[in-house]
């Protein structure tokens, strides 16, 4: 990178726990950026395998990579330790299993400093295949949304793709510098993004595909925290008067996580669960389903969701088998 954007810091927060498996492709990826000023902080969130081993070992070779060891608090609270102690001009998340292409953090700080904006956001390419190569992108374009409600109704709707990720963005450090992630277990980086977009006066975006998003490593627990985070930004959409059309995304958001927590409970009996199936049944009925223009399979899984428990728990064990069986 030439010019002035050197001066500019980019730090790179990484909150990993048990990662010892992945943690060294995702911390290679930052530190073989094309943008030399560049900044690695691992949160290591109380892991118990060589994960921490390995941070160390590369907090001892690298000046520019730290890691700091906490216990086990969460997702949230390992990145809200990184925010508290940040020292980069910008600021980004990357999960501990994911990848960001060599130039990524140059393209995402190029367009944030020639278009004057606090957030910077890119594509992704989500893949099960760690077995990559890395492809450029040919897409230059960059899309200036300088309009706070435009720019939520384009990350609820997927409009621009500024979806509501952390992972695919920076952020300009003293623009966020106060936000902290709520204590969700699922969603979380939903809320954050809604308040980070509320604080801030332009984003950009391009299309380029600038992270791996790799779905081998994730495994998603529902509760009840994705539908309290869908229901917290419905609340806020419908107080700002948002379209329609967002109103009905978030809705919609709403009832699939419902039906979510509603599949788990039935394929593996509510284990690791906090919620029961009748909660559940109290949640759709709360939920203005009816509004919602599902699917006529859907709409039998909610009917019998709330009416035929054992009838729903088969229809899900026989669409579980059926995908299983595709699959395979």
């Amino acid at each position: 990178m030439t010019g002035n954007y050197e001066k500019f810091s980019v730090e790179v927060i990484i909150p990993v726990k048990n990662g010892e498996k992945y943690i060294r492709d995702s911390i290679n990826s930052v530190l073989a950026q094309t943008h030399k000023n560049i900044r690695v902080t691992v949160v290591d969130d109380g892991s118990t395998d060589e994960t921490a081993k390995i941070c160390d070992e590369y907090a001892e070779k690298y000046e520019n990579f730290r890691v700091f060891h906490t216990e086990n608090r969460g997702v949230s609270a390992a990145r809200n330790y990184g925010i508290e102690h940040a020292e980069g001009d910008y600021i980004a998340f990357l999960d501990a299993d994911d990848y960001a292409v060599s130039y990524c953090y140059e393209t995402l700080l190029r367009n944030a400093l020639e278009n004057d904006c606090e957030i910077s956001a890119c594509g992704y390419l989500r893949t099960a295949d760690r077995n990559f190569i890395e492809k450029v992108s040919d897409s230059k374009k960059v899309i200036v949304i300088n309009d706070v409600d435009r720019a939520l109704e384009n990350m609820v709707n997927d409009t621009d793709s500024i979806e509501g990720f952390v992972w695919n963005k920076i952020y300009r450090t003293n623009s966020i510098k106060d936000l902290r992630f709520g204590y969700y277990k699922f969603c979380e980086d939903c809320i954050f993004s809604w308040d980070a977009v509320c604080s801030v006066k332009k984003i950009c975006f391009t299309p380029e595909k600038l992270i791996y998003y790799f779905t081998s490593y994730k495994i998603y627990k529902p509760t009840e925290d994705g539908v309290s985070a869908y229901r917290e930004m419905l609340g806020r959409a419908e107080n700002r008067k948002l379209s329609e059309k967002t109103l009905y995304t978030l809705r919609d958001g709403y009832v699939h996580h419902i039906v979510f927590m509603a599949r788990n409970i039935a394929l593996y009996k509510g284990k690791d669960a906090v919620f029961t199936k009748e909660r559940v049944r109290t949640l759709i009925s709360e939920s203005g389903y009816k509004k919602l223009k599902m699917t006529f399979s859907k709409r039998i899984r909610i009917f019998f969701l709330r009416h035929w428990w054992f009838a729903y728990r088969l229809l899900e064990k026989f669409i579980f088998l059926r995908t299983k069986s595709k699959i395979q």
